[in-house]
């Protein structure tokens, strides 16, 4: 914990959880394990901040936020969906490129 924290009633910091100087956050905040609160941080009431995460931004009140560096828990999950897929995506532009260099060679053997 650092110095000059002001943290709301019903506060909960889970284990682990490291919080930087001159944070001030409302009532109700849920902060789960592993996680980090940058300095200088101001953070709204019933604001939840996801294991393992590190909030780097301030906080408007009801924010759910998750990940390194800390977002939307949408956007979170969104990402990580796409992710999933990138190695899908990969070997399909990879095919395409394959394809093009083909297509590139038959048109230069046709036009001579």
């Amino acid at each position: 914990m650092g110095h000059n924290v002001r943290l709301g009633k019903h506060t909960i910091l889970v284990a682990h959880v490291a919080v930087g100087g001159s944070v001030q956050a409302g009532d109700y905040l849920v902060v789960g394990g592993a996680s980090i609160l940058a300095d200088h941080l101001r953070i709204g009431a019933g604001a939840q901040v996801a294991a393992f995460s590190a909030a780097t931004s301030d906080m408007a009140p009801g924010d759910r936020v998750v990940g390194t560096p800390a977002r939307p828990g949408k956007q979170f999950f969104s990402e990580l969906r796409a992710l999933h897929k990138l190695p899908a995506l990969v070997q399909k532009i990879q095919q395409l490129e394959q394809r093009i260099t083909e297509l590139e060679s038959s048109t230069k053997n046709n036009s001579h």
